[in-house]
């Protein structure tokens, strides 16, 4: 008499673990499958999201500091899968998302710092009487730099954004930011006082 009690037990049992994983996995679907209307102007990120926690059942995770420095949204989106209203939220703003199961992380996006290339820059050092060979070519703030040649020509790579310095002994120092550009030539001026101070060996 027992085992037959035992089994119908048993198997009550493994019918509600059956139905237990099938309410399980059609909630699951469910969740998954919604769909978000949003109609707001000039409105908050924050408001937006707690818009979509209403209407989906998902939880967002965020630093309030970070969402309180992007800007206002106007998004107007009607039956739309999740992430679809979520990439319109955060187009043109500093924050991304994750999806976790039913939790959705925000943070920053990533600032990508890119590298400035290095540019060839050549000219010529001249004064009022022609090329100058042995004129200093330096970056200014570093220790890179070459000399003019026999020519008064130099060739130097260089971010776009730098500055050179020209000097040469009886010359007034000379500073010139590249700002982008592949040529640059360069006229020294002489410099009286430079020459009084300059100490001749014979």
């Amino acid at each position: 008499m027992v085992w037959p009690q035992l089994s119908k037990i048993i198997l009550a049992m493994k019918l509600t673990v059956i139905i237990m994983v099938a309410v399980l996995t059609n909630v699951s679907a469910k969740t998954y499958s919604q769909v978000v209307t949003l109609h707001q102007k000039n409105t908050t990120v924050e408001k937006v999201l707690r818009a979509i926690e209403k209407q989906t059942g998902y939880h967002f995770m965020y630093d309030k500091q970070d969402v309180s420095k992007a800007s206002t949204i106007n998004i107007e989106v009607a039956g739309v899968p999740l992430e679809q209203a979520l990439d319109q939220c955060f187009k043109d703003q500093p924050l991304t998302y994750k999806i976790f199961q039913e939790t959705i992380v925000v943070k920053k996006k990533d600032i990508v710092v890119v590298a400035i290339a290095d540019t060839k820059v050549s000219g010529t050092v001249s004064d009022e009487k022609g090329p100058l060979p042995g004129v200093s070519v330096k970056i200014k703030g570093s220790d890179i730099g070459t000399q003019t040649d026999v020519n008064g020509k130099y060739t130097l790579n260089a971010p776009a954004n730098a500055t050179f310095v020209f000097s040469f002994v009886g010359y007034t120092t000379q500073e010139v930011v590249v700002g982008g550009k592949t040529t640059l030539n360069v006229i020294l001026a002489e410099s009286p006082k430079a020459l009084s101070e300059v100490v001749v060996v014979g």
